[in-house]
């Protein structure tokens, strides 16, 4: 899952915990990951850290009463992020990132875009990521 407007406030608020959700509950695929993308110049680890941070002995991201602790840090290990912006070549950078996580999840070229952002960014980023190829190659997009 590519989710772009990844360091945003629905993403931190209901989009990292719905995801947590799923993976405890055992609703999502071994071969899942996620790539957040935002504008911030972050890493992988920065981009976790406020989901494994400590809430009475849970992540912060966990809203279930049960809480398997193996569960969700294999989850947050599958979780990454890349630096773009709306323009420029950030695209073929994304492109890239994407190819090298896709081996590693197995997920055989299937890609789901999700936008976290004003809906008037959508045409923009749809011509963009086509632009970049994603429409190519096997599997789902």
């Amino acid at each position: 899952m590519v989710l772009r407007g990844a360091s945003g406030d629905l993403t931190r608020r209901r989009l990292v915990p719905a995801r947590s959700n799923l993976g405890c509950d055992g609703r999502l695929s071994g071969h899942f990951a996620v790539l957040g993308v935002g504008r911030s110049e972050i890493g992988d680890a920065q981009f976790r850290a406020p989901m494994s941070g400590e809430n009475d002995g849970r992540p912060r991201s966990h809203t279930r009463k049960l809480f398997d602790r193996k569960r969700s840090d294999r989850l947050i290990r599958r979780v990454h992020f890349s630096s773009a912006s709306i323009g420029g070549d950030d695209f073929t950078k994304l492109t890239q990132r994407v190819g090298e996580l896709d081996p590693a999840c197995q997920a055989q070229g299937n890609v789901l875009f999700y936008f976290a952002m004003a809906p008037r960014f959508f045409g923009p980023l749809c011509d963009r990521l086509h632009a970049a190829g994603f429409q190519d190659g096997s599997g789902w997009k």
